[in-house]
């Protein structure tokens, strides 16, 4: 099957959503504390959730849960610089695409409820991990302006 938009191709997309369940139960585990309670209910918040698509179109490449680990990173750093912290990150779910035109989107949601969509775009360079952090800076300011944190 071939067709135009990258989902068409089965194998490709069951692929990418692996990785993406993948991801999603590394971050889950990743989060569980000493005594197997989330760490949420420790008091601590929970990890930003991410999926990414198109993440090899930069270069040098990278794999789609790398993008979604330096976006995470970048946000959580950014949050902190302006005050609130993680505590502002709390229950959010992001959607990231990196497209060959050079754009790098971000869907942005909060406990399943959609925020914002933000984006940056490279004009005529190719897309660099700098792109990412371009994109989590956005997405803080949203958060923070739009007051839409806790």
């Amino acid at each position: 099957m071939t067709g135009r938009h990258p989902n068409t191709k089965p194998a490709a997309f069951a692929r990418r959503r692996w990785r993406g369940l993948r991801l999603s139960l590394v971050l889950m585990v990743g989060t569980m504390g000493v005594n197997g309670s989330p760490a949420g209910a420790m008091g601590a918040p929970s990890p930003v959730e991410c999926t990414a698509q198109g993440a090899e179109l930069f270069q040098p490449a990278l794999a789609d849960d790398e993008a979604c680990a330096a976006f995470a990173a970048a946000l959580d750093a950014l949050l902190a610089q302006a005050g609130p912290g993680p505590a502002a990150r709390e229950g959010i779910a992001v959607a990231l695409r990196f497209t060959r035109t050079g754009v790098a989107c971000a869907d942005v949601s909060r406990d399943g409820e959609a925020l914002f969509d933000a984006s940056v775009a490279t004009m005529d360079r190719p897309m660099e991990p700098a792109m990412i952090e371009r994109l989590a800076a956005q997405v803080a300011r949203l958060l923070l302006e739009g007051g839409v944190h806790g």
